[in-house]
């Protein structure tokens, strides 16, 4: 069973690979471990594996209305665009955040929560979140910005 469920997962990949802008993501239990696993075709193919450190301040990139921050917790990222623009990572409270493109993707409309982009979202949570509830909670508190 197992070998067949690796066997899938492979599969999966290699078929996402050969798709344009494909990606992929998974997550899976065995013998009471999380298995996580992630692709992602882009334009670009290179990129850097950050280490974002507890305890530093933070601002995003709007001017109009931004967030700022301190960071709670340390986490481990994959950036293509730069330190605090994360295509997805994970936190030292366990929680995993990963970007996958949807076409039509539609984001809130402007109001008047402080707003940071689809990237810097990924970083305030892997930051300031520790579970999928604060990071559906935040919402009330900040947007993603247009």
């Amino acid at each position: 069973m197992k070998r067949l469920r690796v066997a899938m997962i492979l599969g999966l990949l290699a078929v996402s690979a050969s798709a344009a802008l494909a990606c992929t993501t998974f997550c899976f239990q065995e013998n009471g471990q999380w298995i996580f696993g992630r692709s992602l075709d882009w334009q670009i193919e290179h990129g850097h594996i950050m280490i974002n450190k507890r305890g530093v301040t933070k601002a995003s990139e709007s001017e109009v209305n931004p967030v700022r921050w301190t960071s709670r917790y340390g986490s481990l990222t994959f950036n293509q665009y730069g330190r605090e623009y994360p295509m997805g990572g994970l936190n030292e409270a366990g929680l995993i955040i990963e970007n996958m493109w949807l076409e039509g993707t539609e984001y809130p409309h402007p109001d008047e929560r402080p707003e940071l982009s689809e990237l810097m979202w990924v970083q305030y949570h892997l930051d300031r979140s520790a579970s999928v509830e604060e990071v559906i909670a935040s919402d009330e508190r900040i947007r993603i910005s247009v």
